[in-house]
Formats: C-alpha cells, sequence, structure tokens
C-alpha cells in the first residue's frame, strides 16, 4: 500500500519531444512513507518522467522528513517504483544526534536507510555541542 506523491511546482511545462517529461520550476512535494513518516522535498527545478516513473530535481534540493532528518544536496533522482531516492554530488544528513556528510549517496523511503558514499564524515551531537 502506497501513499500518493504530491507534487507541485510554480510552473510546469510539457516536453515538445516527449509528452511524458514535464519541466518542473521550483517543484516541492510531499510523500507518506508505510511508517507513517512525513517526507517533504523542494528544489530550484525538476523533470518529471511520469511513464519512467522517475522525478529529478536539480539544484539546491532538500529533502526532510518529519522525524527531524534533513538532506541537502545539489540534485537527485527519484524512483517512484522502488521508493529510492540517490544522487551523485555531495550531500549534508542532519538531525537529532548529528551530521553526516558524502559524496554520493542513496536513501530508501520506506526502510528510512540512508546510504552514503565518498568516505562519508560523522559529526556526533552531545550534550555539550559537537564531538567529531
Amino acid at each position: 500500500y502506497n501513499e500518493p506523491i504530491i507534487l507541485e511546482a510554480f510552473q510546469a511545462e510539457k516536453d515538445a519531444e516527449n509528452s511524458d517529461i514535464i519541466i518542473l520550476e521550483e517543484p516541492k512535494g510531499h510523500y507518506k512513507s508505510s511508517n507513517k513518516k512525513n517526507i517533504y522535498f523542494y528544489s530550484i527545478k525538476g523533470v518529471l518522467n511520469s511513464n519512467g516513473g522517475i522525478l529529478e530535481l536539480i539544484e539546491s534540493v532538500k529533502i526532510k522528513s518529519s522525524d527531524g532528518m534533513n538532506l541537502i544536496t545539489s540534485n537527485i533522482i527519484y524512483n517512484f517504483k522502488n521508493n529510492l531516492i540517490s544522487g551523485q554530488e555531495q550531500v549534508t544528513v542532519d538531525g537529532k544526534w548529528g551530521i553526516l556528510k558524502g559524496k554520493g549517496f542513496s536513501y530508501n523511503l520506506e526502510s528510512s536507510i540512508i546510504n552514503l558514499k565518498g568516505r562519508p564524515k560523522l559529526s556526533l551531537y552531545n550534550n555539550k555541542g559537537i564531538t567529531k
């Protein structure tokens, strides 16, 4: 059972050559995972391939979850069919526990598991601030 993905954009335009492709300006969206976690996402630009079940978010991508996790990167590919978000660029993940930085990642929305690549660096919070 999958909740629908709600996607809005300041402007949406079909690609002249492929009507399955929609070019988005300032896309933002919301998804509720099976474990009832709310996921919100934002970016400057986007490309939706409705036939392929792929949403690409481009420039200043931010993904926030209702449990306090934030993911910031420059672009991602979101595959609706397997609920996987992935990217190849620098990524910062932060939450109540600390900050994690890497280059390239995959994030499974259903299991809430994030895999960071590129020699990730973890900084954990303690009650005195950040520890490394």
